[in-house]
């Protein structure tokens, strides 16, 4: 009997105990185990990048955040709850980057896996060496559209500036009807820059307009916005368009001369309607160097442009025979297609003489006929006509004789065709005679009357008679 009990106590401890194991395993079936993130990448712009937040998820998960490479210094991760902050560095290499953030379990039981987020940064933009201040001194000289050479319609200024060190002093060059700034120095670095804008009708006032200049290499392009880089023409020692000149002393006390040449770049420019600059220049030299340049002030400006008119009169003028005590011949020249002869002709105030070499001195009134006729038939007689004013380009257009040239002014070619001009102490006024025409008759004893009936460019009438012999001038060589 006592057996049986003993059997039976063991038998109900058994089945407690294996009671107790299921209740158990069922419980750890229950419960679930999970870890994930959100987002699963991050991409960061190359600068100022502001932080960005991985936000983390667990189930009876414990869990912490590292970086899966722990040399990307440029990297940083800090952790709170359930969250993870992730910063990043300026990017100051030419490429990508990227890295990644690992999301760790702690606890062994979970047995649930790493949770890896993707960290990419942006190519930052190349190092910009630091910019060279230049000197607050400057000069632009204003052309007008194919004032030089072909503009393609467009104004075109020309900067010069200089670097700090650069001992330079700017003076006014007089030249022809105006001038130019131009700066002297032995040593240093001198930047010309060449840019085009929209011709504009404002001749005398131009400025350059605010905004980013792109280089352009070929002069057939040339378009508003754009600045020239080096250009090699007609085999010249030094580059047409934007260059650098630098000048050094050698140990002999003799300037040596070195021009750089510009291959490509961008211009920033701000004007602020006045005569003040801001200048920031990226240039690429041939060699491929990069060099930044920045100007802050005042630009003195040349204007060697083509005026909408030259004249000085402010007036109708009158000029009467009384005033001129010679016509001179300066030129007569057949020319061979089609056939016919230009007269030169000069007419000078009694108060001035014509010198041996040429030139006329003393002054007074002056004035310059270029006149075209038949092919003269072997006298050097000035055809009684009337000489029609018309412009250079169109004047022997036609094939037919008898016209005049337009007056017209360069300040590097000069005077040309019809004008009058009064020389005085005080300098030379001028008036280029544009439309009228030019009436030659003949009088007793050689003698000639002249009488011109022209207009200016600003629209003043200009009225000028004369009566005398065509004395031949001949210049002492």
């Amino acid at each position: 009997m006592k057996k049986n009990v003993l059997f039976l106590t063991i038998a109900l401890f058994a089945m407690f105990f294996a009671s107790c194991d299921n209740n158990n395993e069922e419980e750890i079936t229950l419960l679930e185990y999970s870890l994930k993130a959100t987002p699963t990448s991050l991409t960061f712009a190359p600068k100022d990048a502001e932080a960005q937040v991985i936000t983390v998820e667990s189930e009876n998960v414990t869990w912490s955040a590292m970086k899966e490479d722990v040399t990307a210094d440029w990297l940083s991760i800090e952790s709170s709850d359930n969250q993870v902050t992730v910063k990043v560095a300026d990017n100051t290499e030419t490429v990508e980057r990227s890295s990644r953030i690992m999301i760790m379990p702690t606890n062994s039981e979970s047995n649930v896996d790493e949770v890896y987020i993707t960290v990419t940064q942006g190519a930052g933009e190349p190092l910009k060496p630091e910019p060279i201040q230049l000197k607050n001194v400057g000069a632009i000289t204003y052309y007008t559209p194919n004032y030089l050479f072909n503009t393609n319609d467009n104004d075109e200024f020309l900067i010069e500036l200089y670097t700090e060190e650069t001992d330079v002093e700017l003076s006014f060059v007089e030249f022809g009807k105006t001038g130019y700034w131009s700066g002297s120095f032995t040593s240093g670095n001198h930047l010309l820059l060449h840019l085009f804008n929209e011709h504009s009708d404002d001749f005398f006032n131009p400025c350059i307009k605010s905004g980013t200049y792109t280089a352009c290499s070929d002069l057939s392009q040339l378009a508003p916005m754009n600045f020239v880089t080096s250009v090699r023409v007609m085999g010249n020692s030094w580059p047409d368009g934007s260059y650098i000149e630098n000048r050094t002393i050698n140990k002999n006390g003799i300037t040596e001369t070195e021009f750089i040449e510009i291959v490509d770049g961008k211009i920033d420019l701000t004007y602020d309607g006045t005569s003040n600059y801001e200048i920031h220049i990226e240039l690429i030299l041939q060699d491929g160097t990069e060099v930044v340049y920045e100007y802050a002030g005042e630009l003195k400006l040349s204007n060697l442009g083509k005026a909408p008119y030259v004249t000085d009169l402010t007036e109708n003028l009158t000029v009467g025979k009384d005033v001129f005590g010679q016509a001179l011949l300066a030129g007569c020249y057949p020319l061979t297609n089609p056939e016919i002869t230009q007269w030169d002709i000069q007419f000078i105030d009694k108060n001035m003489e014509a010198l041996p070499d040429g030139t006329i001195g003393g002054f007074g009134h002056h004035v310059g006929l270029t006149l075209y006729s038949a092919t003269s038939d072997g006298t050097d007689k000035l055809p009684a006509q009337e000489y029609v004013l018309f412009q250079p380009e169109t004047a022997l257009q036609e094939n037919e004789p008898y016209t005049a040239m337009a007056g017209s002014y360069d300040p590097w070619i000069g005077k040309g065709g019809c004008y009058w001009e009064l020389v005085s102490e005080d300098g030379e006024k001028f008036a280029p005679m544009t439309t009228g025409k030019i009436t030659v008759k003949h009088l007793e004893n050689d003698r000639y009357s002249f009488v011109i009936q022209a207009v200016d460019d600003n629209g003043h009438e200009i009225t000028i008679e004369h009566e005398g012999e065509l004395i031949k001038m001949i210049p002492q060589l």
